[in-house]
C-alpha cells in the first residue's frame, strides 16, 4: 500500500513538472516571437527602403546586398512562424479558416512562388489537374504553404534537367489525391522516417548538401491532418520520391475549424 502511494505521489510530481515545463516553453516561444520579430521588422523595412532607392541610388553591389538582407529576413520570419505553428498544433490551438477553393488554383499559386528556383536549377514542372475535381473546403493559406513545402522539396532534391510532376485527381469517394513526384536521389526507409519527424532530416550529416530545419514536411503533414486528410511519402534510394496528399471534400472528424471564412 505504501509503495502504491509513493508511486502515485511520484506520478503526480512528474505530471506537475511536465505541466510547468510546457508553460515555460510557451512563455519562451511567445517571448522569442516578440523579441525576434520587432528588430527583424525594422531590419527588413529599412532594407526594403534601401532596395527601392527611396534614399537615393545605392549602386549595383549595394542594391544586391539590400536584396540579400530582405531575402534572409524573409527566411528568418518564415522560420519563426513555423516554430510558433508547431507549438500551436501541439497544444491544439491552431484551427482552420475555411473557404471554398479549386485545388488547381491553389497549386498554381504555390507554383508562382517556386518557378524561379525551378528555372535556376533547370528543373521542369508538369502539372496535370483532373478538371472534374469539385471545389474543396480548405484553409487556402495553409494549403498553399503545404503545397509550397512539398513542391519546394521536390525541386530541391531533384536531379538537374529532370521534371517534377504534380498530379491532382479524384478518388471514387469524392476525395482528392495530389501527388508530387521527383526524380532525385530518393531515400531509404530510415531516411524517410527522419524526413517525417520533427526537427530531423533525411541527411543528418554535419555538412549537409541541402539546408533545412527539419520542420517542413512534418508541419505539412500535421496541417493536412487538421483538414481531416493524410500525407504519405514513398521513396526509393536512387529513384526519387513521391508525396501523396489525400484531402476529403467534406471535413472529417480530425479537422479542427477555427472559423468559416466569408
Amino acid at each position: 500500500m505504501e509503495l502504491r502511494r509513493r508511486a502515485a505521489d511520484r506520478i503526480d510530481t512528474l505530471s506537475q513538472l511536465a505541466g510547468s515545463a510546457e508553460r515555460t516553453k510557451q512563455q519562451f516561444l511567445a517571448m522569442i516571437n516578440h523579441e525576434l520579430r520587432t528588430p527583424l521588422n525594422a531590419i527588413m523595412g529599412n532594407a526594403e527602403l534601401l532596395q527601392s532607392g527611396l534614399f537615393g541610388s545605392l549602386g549595383e553591389r549595394n542594391t544586391a546586398a539590400a536584396a540579400d538582407i530582405v531575402t534572409a529576413g524573409g527566411h528568418l520570419a518564415s522560420l519563426i512562424e513555423r516554430i510558433l505553428t508547431v507549438s500551436r498544433i501541439e497544444n491544439g490551438e491552431l484551427g482552420l479558416v475555411l473557404s471554398v477553393e479549386k485545388l488547381g488554383s491553389l497549386i498554381e499559386r504555390a507554383l508562382n512562388v517556386l518557378r524561379a528556383s525551378a528555372e535556376r536549377k533547370g528543373i521542369g514542372v508538369e502539372v496535370v489537374v483532373d478538371e472534374s475535381l469539385p471545389h474543396f473546403h480548405v484553409d487556402a493559406e495553409q494549403m498553399i504553404q503545404i503545397l509550397i513545402q512539398l513542391i519546394d522539396n521536390a525541386i530541391k532534391f531533384s536531379d538537374e534537367a529532370t521534371t517534377v510532376v504534380i498530379e491532382a485527381s479524384r478518388c471514387e469517394d469524392g476525395s482528392a489525391c495530389i501527388e508530387i513526384c521527383d526524380r532525385g536521389a530518393g531515400m531509404d526507409p530510415v531516411e524517410l522516417d527522419a524526413a517525417l519527424a520533427w526537427f530531423d532530416q533525411a541527411d543528418a550529416r554535419l555538412e549537409r548538401i541541402h539546408e533545412g530545419t527539419g520542420l517542413g514536411v512534418p508541419l505539412a503533414k500535421r496541417l493536412v491532418e487538421l483538414h481531416g486528410g493524410s500525407l504519405n511519402m514513398e521513396s526509393r534510394k536512387g529513384d526519387g520520391t513521391k508525396a501523396r496528399l489525400m484531402l476529403p471534400q467534406t471535413l472529417g472528424d480530425g479537422a479542427r475549424v477555427a472559423k468559416q471564412a466569408r
